[in-house]
């Protein structure tokens, strides 16, 4: 079999007969969906049950609510694919996605990935991602840098090896809500040398206001990812290009992280060791950018009477900005 699709499902009663009727309109037709009904609430359930009589290539498992990780590690296992793809329950894909994707050199990737339509809830198209370097081969390091793939590390749109992930066992973490597709990303990246962007792969993504990439995590969460994502990138460390865009990308993980610490309710004391751990983290995390280590203004962080100036205007600054 070439393809074992793998669907986590909560609460999807309004989307999931979309998502199923995309993969079943598929020109390409050697594949097996497998839908993990995380503890569903709605009609969800009944919905699935339907569908599983309706076509022997789906497979539905039902299981309490342990989170989207736990579902797509429970898919994993149950699959049987050459390639292993994921797909959210409320998107959908292009008649042509596995045929775009079964087209392609196994030897040469082992991993590949589609283009990515992102739209909103009225199916207005926003914008594409990886759309400038479609066709193309590249190899690991210079695929992060010019796709972006810290920032694009989302599980869908993705055809993964599944030999490379049984046997080195990489699941998602189950213990990280925050950037855990991610860190799934990056592990299985290591046995990459080179990345396929795929022609007419196209994968329909919509983005929720609730969506978790909206929400505020607490500071510690976002700590806690940062250091497991700087830990995962050192592989990649010894390129200069790919340095250069991790400085990027970890800038933007600081302005995360500050931003957190004031959009949460915190006390000044919870507020003050989390802005105290960043700036650990800045100063002694080899991988980190440089230039953070000799910023004028970090160093001010140092005296906890300036780290008190410092909470006191933020905390003003974020109260007139609401």
């Amino acid at each position: 079999m070439k393809f074992s699709i793998i669907v986590p499902v909560y609460n999807a009663a309004k989307t999931i007969n979309r998502c199923a009727d995309s993969i079943l309109a598929q020109t390409f037709q050697d594949y097996e969906i497998i839908f993990i009904n995380d503890g569903s609430t709605d009609k969800t359930q009944e919905m699935l049950n339907q569908l599983e009589k309706y076509d022997s290539r789906i497979k539905v498992v039902h299981q309490r609510n342990q989170g989207v990780s736990s579902a797509r590690n429970h898919g994993i296992a149950l699959s049987s694919g050459d390639y292993i793809l994921f797909i959210d329950s409320d998107d959908w894909i292009d008649p042509h996605y596995l045929e775009s994707f079964s087209r392609t050199n196994d030897c040469i990737s082992k991993l590949k990935i589609g283009t990515i339509a992102v739209t909103n809830l009225e199916n207005k198209l926003n914008y594409d991602i990886f759309t400038s370097i479609n066709g193309k081969f590249l190899d690991i390091q210079k695929a992060f840098s010019e796709a972006g793939l810290l920032h694009n590390g989302f599980p869908f749109a993705k055809a993964y090896n599944r030999q490379i992930i049984i046997e080195n066992n990489i699941k998602f973490k189950e213990d990280i809500a925050f950037k855990e597709d991610l860190i799934f990303f990056l592990d299985y990246s290591k046995f990459c040398k080179t990345i396929e962007f795929v022609d007419n792969a196209r994968y329909y993504y919509i983005i929720h206001s609730n969506s978790l990439s909206t929400k505020t995590h607490t500071p510690a969460t976002l700590l806690k990812t940062t250091k497991i994502i700087i830990k995962k990138s050192e592989i990649f460390n010894t390129v200069t290009q790919f340095y250069s865009y991790m400085d990027s990308y970890l800038r933007l993980c600081t302005e995360e992280i500050i931003y957190a610490v004031y959009c949460n309710n915190l006390t000044w004391k919870e507020r003050k060791a989390n802005l105290k751990e960043l700036i650990n983290l800045i100063s002694s995390e080899r991988h980190y950018p440089r230039n953070y280590k000799t910023d004028k203004i970090l160093k001010l962080f140092f005296n906890e009477k300036s780290l008190y100036i410092y909470d006191m205007l933020k905390r003003i600054e974020h109260k007139f900005l609401r």
